[in-house]
């Protein structure tokens, strides 16, 4: 059984690459094409490799399939989450973005395979890449998972007949100015 402590805060050279990055963030200007495009690969990448490493430390637990898969999107959207409302920005996996739990569900669902698979070195090497893949393809394409609002039917029928009564209401008015008064 694995050792039951947090690497990332007991080992100080993560600590120390992290304050690095971050340094860099603060002290550096970017907003421009290279780093829109350093942005979109580096999170693919990250992506990929997160949702591996969640879904192999379940792995090593023995965890049951649908355990790892979790593991790796908590581990990879959790990751992406907190970056961005470090950054002061919306966490892009509540929609309207480029796919995000997609790739880090199949890079998951992949790791977890190549590992029944007896083959755990194979998947560490193909699943990050599998991931790296997918959410870059979601991002040139712009494929994104429709929010709530646009994927209910409820709610699509209900804007259409929200549309649909102030001329309700118009040809109302029309028609009660036409008719008689029976009185």
């Amino acid at each position: 059984m694995a050792p039951l402590h947090a690497s990332a805060i007991s080992d100080w050279r993560y600590l120390t690459l992290a304050f690095v990055g971050a340094l860099i963030a603060a002290l550096t200007r970017l907003e421009n094409k290279a780093w829109e495009f350093v942005k979109a690969h580096g999170d693919a990448i990250i992506l990929g490799v997160w949702a591996v490493t969640g879904a192999t430390k379940a792995l090593n637990y023995d965890l049951p399939i649908l355990s790892v898969i979790f593991m790796g999107v908590l581990t990879a959207a959790g990751g992406g989450m907190l970056r961005d409302i470090a950054c002061a920005q919306i966490p892009s996996v509540f929609g309207g973005n480029t796919l995000y739990v997609v790739p880090s569900v199949i890079a998951s669902l992949s790791m977890a395979l190549f590992h029944y698979g007896s083959e755990p070195v194979l998947g560490m090497i193909i699943s990050p890449l599998v991931g790296y893949l997918l959410a870059l393809v979601s991002y040139y394409r712009g494929w994104v998972i429709p929010t709530q609002d646009e994927f209910a039917p409820v709610n699509r029928a209900a804007h259409k007949v929200a549309r649909r009564i102030p001329k309700a209401r118009g040809i109302s008015r029309r028609w009660e100015g036409k008719r008689e008064d029976p009185r």
